[in-house]
């Protein structure tokens, strides 16, 4: 059934690198890759296929003190739950990344050291994102900087790593809304005619992604299958040090 307008959000992390166990969410961002057999692929079109109302997506986005993951630090996490195209819930964390934040990125996001200064390290708020998340398919624009940055801070906390699917909305929307300019949010959000944020922060251009990504799945002339969506988006990635290379 396809995600209709509606207003909440959910999030979820998995992995997309084997396919362990039978959990139908890694079987299909194997599907994605081609490593399910012939016969399983076409179960899991069946399978998957009536059920994308049932699948749950986070939508999360970072911001952070820089842009080097290796000596820079994420200050917010925001993310927004939705599910048959209705956002659920919506939440967002502010971080004390335990180094300065430049006075050029606070221009960029308007996050200040005062704003931090008694906001939980990161340790602890991905404790939080992780419940939050479980059991859903994460979404991020231009996903591989967000999950470089998560995978720096994980590797500080030596915390486990999650196993959810992740997928970039980048190429996905590239599929589906062809021929823009442009692809960024704010440009996308515009074009759409979608209530467009002034600052970057976490929850508002996580919200965004959600909002485009229904009107996008809205506009497809039939409802893709999940595996489908991450074919259309590159293949599924996954946090680690080691990401899955989307096959062609």
């Amino acid at each position: 059934m396809r995600l209709r307008a509606g207003n909440g959000n959910r999030l979820n992390i998995g992995s997309a690198r084997r396919c362990p166990g039978s959990a139908w969410l890694v079987l299909a961002a194997c599907a994605a890759f081609g490593h399910a057999s012939s016969g399983a692929s076409n179960a899991l079109s069946q399978a998957v296929a009536p059920h994308i109302d049932r699948t749950t997506f986070v939508f999360f986005d970072t911001e952070t003190t820089g842009l080097n993951a290796r000596k820079d630090r994420i200050v917010e996490i925001g993310a927004v739950k939705l599910r048959a195209g209705r956002i659920l819930e919506q939440h967002s964390w502010l971080i004390d990344p335990g180094v300065p934040i430049p006075a050029r990125v606070q221009k960029i996001h308007g996050i200040t050291p005062e704003m931090v200064r008694d906001a939980p390290a990161f340790c602890d708020v991905f404790r939080e994102f992780a419940r939050f998340a479980a059991d859903a398919v994460l979404v991020a624009h231009n996903a591989r900087f967000d999950i470089r940055f998560l995978n720096a801070e994980l590797e500080r906390c030596g915390s486990r790593i999650p196993g959810n699917v992740i997928f970039d909305s980048l190429p996905l929307f590239r599929n589906w809304f062809p021929g823009r300019k442009r692809y960024g949010l704010r440009d996308l959000a515009a074009r759409a005619g979608l209530p467009v944020s002034t600052t970057h922060r976490a929850l508002a251009d996580a919200e965004m992604v959600a909002r485009l990504f229904r009107e996008g799945l809205n506009k497809q002339p039939s409802d893709p299958a999940l595996h489908e969506i991450l074919r259309s988006a590159g293949g599924a990635l996954r946090l680690g040090p080691a990401q899955q290379t989307p096959s062609p």
